[in-house]
């Protein structure tokens, strides 16, 4: 970022971060149970962190704080670039945006070699009148494996928008949850696999207050004999009432042979609530293919053409984003035979 932004946001060392900022260390993650999954049995299922727990051993971690009435202009990359293979890579990163501020991040990792393991952890604290954008993305996965979690608390009147591009082999779990009235977070992401490759998306959003409001929407692209998995959860806590929550999914298999899932789940505790959740699976359509190239295009481009209308679907409004979209369909699906 340029000097003016840099002046609104603060880097530290997570362990120096620890000792000179006692007033935010219930936000730094140091209980198994904290991300642990309770089920409606009331059974604590930790088995979910188990990651998380193998993170926080292995590395030391880094603190970004967005300073009070900060509005960063520029965005934020952060950036993790594997230079060597067969390695294990795991970062922590604690984000707090505090009261008044707003911020957008591109959370970029490149792998440069092959065989390497990337456990990437997240926390990220939105507090009071605070908005943060970040889009999520990797180069160069295909012979590597990403596991990922991505845990945000809102409070009061807090935005959140999240686009995610999950490709390769991979695992993600996202956590939202929405702690303040009038909190908000848009979910939007693509799955995208091919050959032998397993894709998998965990995303819960938990309404935790009054008026809060969740949106999720997923889209699943499945080639060869690939696999996409998605379970999209939303939750609304006793004491939510006025709350809104929405997961929608669509699937597109590109062979007979690939395989996609999408699990919505509802756990509602509280009346005076709104909740709708939809999934769709299917192949491209040969009609709209055939009229196409009727008009002149190929049978390839128009595979394309569709494909790409698919996608824009969720218009992902960063251009990294959308480009490498573009360039992920271009060398994976349509060099393929389909």
């Amino acid at each position: 970022t340029k000097i003016a932004d840099k002046e609104k946001v603060k880097i530290y060392n997570l362990k120096d971060y620890y000792n000179n900022h006692k007033n935010n260390i219930n936000k730094i993650y140091t209980n198994s149970n904290k991300y642990a999954e309770e089920r409606i049995s009331g059974v604590i299922d930790d088995k979910t962190s188990n990651l998380l727990s193998l993170n926080t051993i292995l590395n030391n971690g880094i603190v970004i704080e967005i300073l009070e009435d900060s509005k960063v202009n520029n965005e934020i990359c952060l950036y993790n670039q594997i230079l060597t293979d067969e390695t294990i890579i795991n970062p922590y990163i604690l984000i707090i945006a505090n009261e008044n501020t707003k911020a957008s991040f591109l959370d970029l990792t490149a792998y440069m070699k092959d065989n390497s393991w990337t456990n990437v952890f997240y926390e990220i604290y939105l507090e009071k009148n605070s908005k943060i954008k970040i889009s999520n993305l990797s180069l160069n996965q295909s012979m590597n494996l990403n596991t990922s979690s991505y845990n945000f608390h809102l409070e009061q009147n807090s935005t959140l928008e999240f686009s995610s591009i999950n490709k390769g082999n991979s695992k993600k779990d996202i956590r939202v949850f929405l702690n303040g009235e009038n909190s908000k977070a848009d979910i939007k992401g693509m799955l995208l696999s091919k050959q032998r490759e397993s894709n998998d998306v965990f995303c819960k959003v938990i309404h935790n207050s009054m008026k809060t409001n969740s949106k999720q929407d997923w889209r699943m692209i499945s080639a060869d004999s690939s696999k996409t998995s998605l379970n999209g959860k939303i939750k609304i806590l006793k004491g939510s009432k006025d709350s809104s929550g929405t997961f929608f999914s669509k699937s597109i298999l590109l062979n007979k042979k690939a395989k996609a899932f999408s699990k919505p789940e509802l756990e509602i505790f509280e009346d005076q609530v709104s909740c709708s959740h939809g999934s769709s699976f299917g192949e491209i359509e040969l009609d709209k293919i055939f009229y196409l190239q009727s008009r002149g295009v190929s049978k390839k481009e128009a595979i394309k053409i569709l494909i790409l209308a698919f996608i824009s679907e969720l218009d992902f409004r960063n251009k990294t984003i959308s480009e490498n979209i573009i360039n992920e369909m271009t060398q994976v699906f349509l060099e393929e035979k389909i």
